[in-house]
């Protein structure tokens, strides 16, 4: 545990049941147990460690050289650019409402937050609750938390969070927490800290089920229940030992600097007044014949290379690729020739495959979301929702962003063999459009369709029976096209 983080007991709260006091103790428990390895990959992921024991750097320059590596960051926020939310598909039709929901919240901004936070501590958490329309929040209210602001108790047998804890506001000069929120299946509960103890508010709902649900990397039966980081010990290890060559490789560039030179023949008390370091970086060397009458001699050995260091980032390199998916050039290594467009993207072809498996992970994750969004905006149980309303499925971006010239390419030929789909919008997603750029195509191209209809009125010989005026049609063209 460390100890410059504020350590949080749980509360006895009076007025809590047995069950919600069980579920407290225990969330806390577990908050309290990962808080330690959350704060370390949460340094990682900054880039703020310092592990460096080095035995040969001199101690004048182990606190001025600092060392700094970026992995941890570029293996989570590279995996994590290539799962973007895209809103939510039904069945038969789009329900207006759920998006409207989504884009109030900024909930893709809120995803890519949380998915961050995923990837860094193996598991986040997204919370749903009926917004307060009269304060400006939107129907219904989205938030994230990281694993360093609550915790999970996982129901194995229904695949959804039983119950959850997470940490609301602190103390700004102790850090201690002074507010959370116990989400239950039948309640949220408001826990807030004063000068008399904790307190709580109990908010009622019916939907049946816990209002958090955890987005998970990699989880696993037995172990890593809830999601592993993608910061593991190995890749740790090893940036540990990166850093500890980085600071090396920058000393020997510095002495590199200067050729190495050799005295012979020098008395002790030469260096009283100069160190050696000193002596070693000095532009000019004034040395006198001795008390018998000889001259020291003076030589040069060859100049140091830097190329060891360089092929040993490199060996490191590659193991962090190995460990984490990334390709090798997006470590800082180098090839000797310029790599072809084929080639970059062959080597991300298993980063591409943990996006997917990411976005199926997470997916299920998001349609309890969905589901969450429209009962509460109908206030009623989940299970009570329609069965095209049971159909939400969240939709993602295609992870390996393939060029528009190829995806419509392969388009074409799916639409010359099922001519059918080519009205279909599934058609523009896998065309990479985004849901607004949809909406906006779909207005334009109901607009063309007006527009076609009120053209062929007026084109069309008038009719003395039912002949409608041309100065009427007119209008109604203008505002079509507004």
């Amino acid at each position: 545990m460390d100890e410059t983080k504020p350590y949080l007991e749980s509360p006895q709260v009076q007025g809590l049941t047995n069950e919600e006091q069980y579920y407290l103790n225990k969330l806390v428990q577990i908050w309290a147990d990962k808080k330690s390895i959350n704060d370390k990959r949460t340094q990682y992921y900054k880039g703020k460690t310092r592990k460096l024991h080095s035995v040969v750097v001199p101690d004048e320059l182990k606190n001025t050289v600092r060392a700094i590596s970026s992995w941890a960051e570029k293996a989570v926020d590279m995996l994590a650019a290539l799962s973007r939310f895209d809103g939510y598909t039904f069945q038969d039709s789009e329900k207006n409402l759920i998006n409207e929901v989504v884009r109030a919240n900024y909930f893709r901004n809120e995803y890519s937050k949380a998915v961050t936070s995923e990837l860094i501590h193996g598991c986040a958490f997204l919370t749903c609750s009926a917004g307060d329309r009269t304060v400006g929040e939107p129907q219904v209210v989205i938030s994230a938390y990281s694993a360093e602001q609550g915790s999970c108790i996982w129901d194995n047998r229904r695949h959804r969070t039983k119950a959850g804890l997470v940490l609301v506001d602190a103390d700004d000069m102790t850090g201690s927490p002074t507010a959370m929120n116990l989400y239950t299946e039948d309640a949220v509960i408001e826990l807030s800290k004063s000068d008399r103890g904790w307190s709580f508010v109990r908010k009622g709902h019916n939907l049946g089920r816990c209002l958090m649900t955890t987005l998970m990397y990699k989880p696993g039966c037995g172990v890593n229940p809830t999601g592993k980081s993608r910061i593991t010990k190995s890749l740790m290890t090893l940036i540990d030992r990166a850093q500890e060559e980085m600071q090396l490789s920058a000393i020997a560039s510095q002495f590199s600097t200067f050729p190495q030179k050799y005295l012979l023949g020098v008395e002790d008390d030469f260096f009283e007044n100069n160190s050696k370091l000193q002596a070693y970086v000095s532009n000019f060397i004034a040395i006198t014949k001795d008390s018998e009458g000889d001259t020291p001699s003076i030589g040069q050995l060859a100049q140091a290379t830097m190329q060891p260091h360089i092929d040993l980032m490199r060996q490191y390199a590659s193991e962090c690729s190995s460990i984490t998916n990334l390709p090798i050039h997006s470590l800082g290594v180098i090839h000797d020739n310029p790599a072809s467009a084929e080639a970059i993207l062959c080597s991300m072809n298993d980063l591409i495959t943990d996006a997917v498996a990411l976005n199926e992970s997470n997916s299920n994750a998001l349609r309890q979301i969905g589901l969450m969004i429209l009962a509460i905006s109908q206030n009623k149980k989940i299970d009570s929702l329609s069965e095209e309303e049971l159909t939400c499925e969240p939709k993602f971006m295609n992870p390996a962003r393939p060029s528009l010239v190829t995806q419509a390419d392969a388009i074409i030929k799916i639409i010359s063999a099922i001519p059918d789909i080519a009205n279909s919008a599934v058609i523009l997603e896998e065309l990479g459009f985004t849901e607004e750029q949809r909406m906006r195509l779909e207005n334009d191209r109901k607009k063309e369709q007006a527009n076609k209809v009120v053209d062929a009125l007026l084109a069309t010989p008038a009719n003395t029976a039912t002949e409608q005026p041309i100065e009427e049609l007119i209008p109604l063209k203008q505002a079509v096209n507004e």
